[in-house]
């Protein structure tokens, strides 16, 4: 006997993709980990959450949030950081050395779907460049992969004018945090040259409030 399970936004309205008496499947609705079905939490427990950190087997990357610049964005990393609902693909993947570190964070919370509006952007994002700080991403900051609205991300490694083209909602919150980031994309990785650079050992994390010291 065989089991497929789809994570769908919405259980309720499930595609129906075969009725014939041949199909050879029998489905249905495991209701469970639904986003949309879970207490949300109130903003002033958002707001108290200023710092999350990815805990790795090697050590944190603390990130400070900045909702000055990407509410939406901050306020996902708050919900996952939270509810502690981080799967086994809250990871990092790609490691470039010298420009960014990339990983997902796919946590069962309702999904962020803004992001920053850029000429030849995804269509869905169409937030206003509120952004401070022009078209620089600085070394630390932390940002949405390929331009999109999460749940993949990077840490840039280095000044880049990435600024213009991703939406920007965090930096590394200290020294310690931006020197495991440097270690972690040394990471060994057998991809051809030339190729993304993908690790041959995904570090995963789990993500959880940490104190701000600052």
């Amino acid at each position: 006997t065989q089991c497929w399970l789809k994570w769908v936004d919405n259980p309720r309205n499930v595609q129906t993709r075969d009725k014939t008496g041949e199909t050879p499947w029998t489905s249905g609705t495991l209701r469970k980990d639904i986003p949309s079905e879970l207490p949300r939490l109130p903003a002033s427990a958002l707001d108290a959450v200023r710092i999350v950190a990815l805990t790795t087997k090697f050590g944190e990357l603390r990130i400070r949030l900045k909702p000055q610049w990407h509410l939406p964005s901050v306020r996902f990393v708050q919900e996952a950081a939270l509810s502690d609902s981080c799967t086994v693909k809250c990871e990092l993947y790609r490691a470039e050395p010298g420009f960014l570190l990339q990983g997902a964070m796919r946590a069962v919370v309702t999904p962020n779907k803004q992001c920053r509006a850029f000429q030849g952007g995804p269509k869905e994002c169409t937030d206003p460049q509120e952004r401070p700080g022009g078209n620089y991403m600085e070394k630390g900051d932390v940002a949405w992969a390929g331009g999109s609205a999460g749940p993949d991300f990077f840490i840039m490694m280095a000044r880049n004018g990435f600024g213009a083209s991703h939406t920007v909602w965090g930096s590394m919150a200290d020294a310690e945090s931006m020197q495991l980031a440097r270690t972690l994309v040394q990471g060994k990785s057998s991809s051809p040259r030339g190729q993304m650079r993908i690790l041959d050992e995904p570090v995963r994390f789990t993500m959880a409030p940490t104190p701000d010291s600052g």
